[in-house]
């Protein structure tokens, strides 16, 4: 048999092919325009991240960085693009604990911030409820 038929031969074909499907995948992606959605921006997180790997401390330590990287990306697109509707899922209920977080403690640091003291008749500041108003006012043992 002749070598003539045999394609060349590519130590790392699993990574050419990784790069070249992400490659094809990123073209994709660009000319669809959806750029605002969590699982496109968890993909811009990830690439940001190696970029800067990259740079650290340049040589051996940025290079093995890097590549670490790369393949921590390659990893997690597959688990991205299978589970776009959970991850779109999480970041909706992530913006409502932020929602109610805001809308829980914005008053509380209004107050702070205006110096505000807190009543003098023992309750709590909106709740009606008596007790300590701050950790340093309960019972001294």
């Amino acid at each position: 048999m002749s070598d003539a038929h045999q394609p060349p031969f590519d130590d790392d074909a699993w990574a050419t092919a990784c790069e070249e499907d992400l490659r094809a995948e990123r073209a994709r992606r660009r000319s669809a325009g959806n750029g605002s959605e969590p699982v496109d921006e968890l993909r811009h997180f990830f690439d940001t991240v190696a970029q800067r790997l990259g740079q650290f401390g340049g040589g051996p330590a940025g290079w093995v960085a890097a590549d670490a990287a790369d393949k921590a990306r390659a990893a997690v697109d597959p688990v991205l693009e299978r589970h776009r509707d959970t991850i779109g899922h999480l970041a909706r209920a992530g913006d409502e604990v932020a929602a109610a977080f805001r809308a829980a403690f914005t008053p509380q640091q209004q107050r702070d911030a205006e110096g505000t003291a807190a009543p003098e008749d023992g309750t709590r500041p909106g709740s009606g409820e008596s007790g300590p108003t701050s950790p340093s006012d309960g019972p001294k043992p």
